[in-house]
């Protein structure tokens, strides 16, 4: 690749100012690359962030749904269970202090069992109730 204006300069000098060219195309490519953050990457200490906020939301709706925090930790293996109660443990503390009633399981669930169908929350408290 030439540049036009580049033609009309002695050899030596037009290779030099190809070189300087390709570098500043270099450098601007590591620049753009240095803002990875910008381009959607997850690095891993970012992965294990957002698993840890999502753990402590599952155990916030837990406890706003009035489940038991077992029930919770059956219903969400994968979840890390220590942040899974904490997330709990803080929305029962936010519910207390603003005396805020817990939401139950509404009847959408009902009509489902009356159709002789159960959801997976109701079948894991089956299991834990040994029904």
């Amino acid at each position: 690749m030439t540049l036009p204006f580049v033609s009309a300069l002695s050899s030596a000098a037009s290779l030099r100012l190809q070189r300087v060219g390709w570098i500043s195309v270099f450098v601007a490519l590591l620049s753009a690359l240095a803002g990875c953050d910008q381009l959607g990457l997850d690095t891993p200490a970012k992965a294990a962030e957002r698993k840890l906020a999502e753990a402590k939301a599952i155990g916030s709706a837990c406890r706003h749904a009035m489940r038991a925090i077992e029930d919770c930790y059956v219903l969400n293996p994968k979840a890390d269970k220590s942040a899974v109660f904490s997330g709990w443990r803080e929305m029962d503390e936010y519910m207390r202090e603003n005396k805020l009633e817990g939401v139950r399981e509404g009847s959408g669930e009902t009509k489902l069992r009356e159709n002789g169908r159960t959801t997976r929350g109701v079948r894991a408290r089956n299991r834990l109730k040994g029904e």
